[in-house]
């Protein structure tokens, strides 16, 4: 069991620590612990998803094929310039809103997903040798993970110097971010 619970952490960690810089801003885009904590739903929501996928995919059951998993790429390009957009409509507003509110937690989820597409293969390699028992320990060790994920971007993006940043330079770079990421996902599928 130790060795299923080390290939867990190790799987976790290699397969979110690209996600963190993505989490991170949009911590420190929240205006309170309610959009907090709609962002950590769906980051759990995201990653169970792609979990089912995989699990799924161990048994021989494909979805989609990877032509059409890296149109998902588009997710935070689309998220990227509704960012753009609406920091624009908001230079007109004079209350300061968190930049997720109602869409936290489809955001997060979408994020994860379209940011994770890639695990699915890493979690069927990962995880095609467990026993139910083993799957059973897996998915409660990235239940745990997610939550100390959350709890360290959540943490980072609380830190004045990191927040500040964000904040002086959130029009300029959420959407790259975003839209850099989309980019990657698209060159990891089509080039």
């Amino acid at each position: 069991m130790m060795e299923t619970i080390l290939i867990s952490l190790i799987t976790f960690v290699a397969t979110n620590i690209d996600d963190l810089i993505v989490q991170t801003i949009m911590y420190a885009q929240t205006t309170d612990r309610k959009d907090a904590m709609k962002i950590a739903v769906g980051r759990y929501i995201g990653t169970y998803l792609l979990l089912a996928v995989s699990i799924l995919g161990i048994f021989g059951v494909s979805f989609l094929p990877d032509s059409v998993v890296g149109l998902l790429g588009l997710i935070p390009i689309l998220l990227g310039i509704h960012s753009i957009i609406e920091s624009r409509a908001q230079d007109h507003d004079e209350e300061k809103t968190s930049s997720f509110g109602k869409k936290a937690v489809l955001t997060s989820a979408a994020l994860t997903i379209a940011n994770g597409a890639d695990n699915v293969g890493v979690y069927i390699a990962a995880f095609s040798r467990f026993t139910v028992l083993e799957l059973a320990a897996a998915l409660i060790v990235f239940f745990v993970l997610t939550a100390v994920f959350c709890w360290i971007c959540q943490k980072l993006a609380e830190q004045p110097v990191i927040r500040d940043a964000i904040a002086k330079y959130e029009k300029i770079l959420v959407p790259t971010v975003l839209i850099i990421l989309g980019i990657i996902i698209l060159c990891e599928y089509y080039l």
